[in-house]
């Protein structure tokens, strides 16, 4: 999901500064998510970068599935 949005941003703003460019990519990869929980998760972190979120997002993943309601 992160490199299709980062793709997609790529095609709609190429040239877009890459510190505008990951702001837009990290929004969208947010906003993309299923799991409001993440989202929620993801935002509050300030993640700064599409790396940073992804990475995120998969630590997020287990800890919300063995942990329910850890996060909300």
């Amino acid at each position: 999901l992160e490199a299709d949005v980062e793709r997609l941003a790529n095609l709609g703003y190429p040239m877009c500064p890459r510190e505008v460019l990951n702001t837009i990519i990290v929004d969208g990869f947010i906003t993309a998510l299923k799991n409001s929980e993440t989202r929620r998760a993801l935002r509050v972190a300030r993640v700064t970068s599409p790396g940073e979120a992804l990475t995120f997002a998969i630590i997020m993943k287990p800890l919300k599935n063995h942990r329910p309601g850890l996060f909300g």
